[in-house]
């Protein structure tokens, strides 16, 4: 009777530390968990465009709103010059889905060359403090033609 007396704290402590670590495990499965309001990630965009040739250059973008798997932000392009407005959903396997919604700063001349850059669908995945995100975009009236396709590599700034 004794080893029984002995035997139930140590069986609970086991149950409690079992418990405690799936917790852990369930917290480090969302690999989304990074990509909430007021997070900032910078990085690359490579955009190859119709004709051929190939744009680089660094972005930003900024998670304005998550609510779920839904959230809003934007995307800073040169230096700020040009911003980009998008809405989407994260999954907690990392999946991302992103659709421009709105050009909120650029050039006139930029508006009217990518005024088709409206509704540009990007998917990808987030992994903790990195993303990679993919589009493919119609052409504005100056690139007629084969869509642009493009990545977006970003990381979670500290």
């Amino acid at each position: 009777m004794r080893r029984i007396a002995m035997f139930l704290p140590v069986l609970c402590c086991l149950a409690f530390v079992a418990q405690q670590s799936a917790a852990r495990d369930d917290d480090t499965k969302d690999k989304s968990k990074e990509w909430v309001k007021g997070s900032v990630w910078e990085g690359i965009l490579r955009r190859s465009l119709s004709n051929g040739e190939v744009i680089t250059g660094p972005t930003t973008a900024v998670v304005t709103k998550r609510e779920g798997k839904s959230f809003e932000g934007r995307f800073e392009f040169a230096d700020g010059a040009i911003v980009l407005e998008f809405e989407g959903e994260a999954g907690d396997t990392g999946k991302l889905n992103i659709t421009i919604t709105k050009i909120a700063n650029a050039s006139d001349e930029w508006k009217k060359s990518q005024k088709n850059v409206v509704g540009t669908k990007a998917n990808g995945t987030v992994d903790g403090k990195s993303a990679i995100l993919k589009f493919r975009m119609s052409p504005g009236d100056p690139l007629k033609g084969t869509p642009n396709t493009g990545t977006i590599t970003l990381k979670l700034k500290d």
